[in-house]
Order: structure tokens, then C-alpha cells, then sequence
């Protein structure tokens, strides 16, 4: 029996075929793939520290939800909108 997929399990499968589908073209057409993109950022002198925050960022937001919640700046971003746009 094949377990059911919910919408956020889709999302996550449709971001990793974005980036798999994008880094095969990049290299197929001699382009920079996002991977390498994301290496470079990380190498660079000061980008790297908005690069590693992003990063922290978003291992908070994935692995400790539950650590200072109202600290994790995706969660209240997300809330914002759904507020302004749940009654439309």
C-alpha cells in the first residue's frame, strides 16, 4: 500500500525536482547551477554571512519549531500573510 502524499510532502518533492531540473539544464547549456551558485555565495568573503544565516534561519524553522517560536522569522512571515489573505 502506497502511503498518501499531503500537499506539504508535494511541495517539498516539487522543490527538489526544481533545483534537480534547473542544475541538469544549467549544465547542459554551460550555465552556473544553483549548487554552485550556493557554493560560490558561501566562499565569498562577505556574502557568506548572509548565506549562513539564511541557513540558520532555516534549520530553526525545520528542525526546532518549537525553540522561541515567535523567533522563527518564516512561521511569523507565513502568519502575516495567511491573516491578511484567509477572508478573501
Amino acid at each position: 500500500m502506497t502511503p498518501k502524499l499531503s500537499t506539504a510532502d508535494k511541495a517539498w518533492a516539487g522543490m527538489w525536482m526544481y533545483v534537480l531540473s534547473y542544475d541538469l539544464y544549467a549544465i547542459a547549456s554551460g550555465k552556473e547551477t544553483m549548487t554552485a551558485a550556493a557554493h560560490r555565495t558561501i566562499k565569498h568573503p562577505i556574502q557568506r554571512f548572509f548565506a549562513w544565516g539564511w541557513l540558520a534561519i532555516i534549520i530553526k524553522h525545520l528542525f526546532f519549531p518549537k525553540l522561541l517560536p515567535k523567533c522563527d522569522i518564516i512561521n511569523v512571515v507565513a502568519n502575516v500573510i495567511y491573516k491578511r489573505f484567509a477572508n478573501v
